[in-house]
């Protein structure tokens, strides 16, 4: 047979003590420790903003839904012909318009100046709704309060919203278009 020559120390090449193998199996080194508390630290940062999303957002997505209900309240006064007013205070906003009222004498009903305003309740869309995360600050420009009309030319508009952590900006230009800004 083949003889394989020791090595210095007396040993075949290749193989090392039992000793060595035990210590090298019994652990981690610092490296791979390292590593499994970096994918950790990611994981643990990914569902805490998945579980708590900023508050920043909030306000980004009340705008965002503001813009679509600006449109349709804007299409539901060329469809039905009555101005909706937008009203908003730290908590919440909704949309109204004044009540037709039938005048006897009169074929169609009509609306007057000081009829009771009617709100959207029972509308799945333009119905009152309370901010993401209350209290936020509506500032309308121009000053006044926010009526959509039947007229298809508006003037420009900037509503700004503000909370504790974000802000949003929707504009409205000459042609009626609603954005964020």
């Amino acid at each position: 047979m083949f003889a394989v020559p020791a090595s210095r120390h007396g040993q075949r090449p290749g193989l090392r003590t039992r000793g060595a193998r035990a210590r090298r199996a019994a652990g981690f080194t610092l490296i791979e420790l390292m590593v499994v508390v970096a994918i950790i630290g990611i994981l643990a940062g990914a569902a805490t903003l998945t579980a708590f999303p900023s508050r920043g957002r909030d306000v980004q997505a009340d705008a965002q839904r503001l813009v679509e209900l600006f449109r349709l309240a804007q299409s539901e006064v060329h469809a039905d012909g009555r101005p909706i007013t937008w009203r908003a205070d730290a908590d919440g906003y909704r949309f109204e318009r004044r009540v037709r009222t039938r005048v006897p004498g009169e074929p169609l009903p009509t609306t007057a100046a000081d009829a009771p305003w009617e709100r959207f309740d029972g509308d799945a869309q333009l119905r009152p709704r309370p901010w993401h995360s209350p209290p936020v600050a509506v500032r309308v420009e121009p000053a006044g309060p926010l009526v959509f009309t039947a007229e298809w030319m508006a003037p420009p508009l900037r509503v700004e919203l503000s909370g504790d952590q974000g802000r949003a900006v929707i504009v409205r230009d000459a042609t009626g278009r609603y954005a964020l800004e």
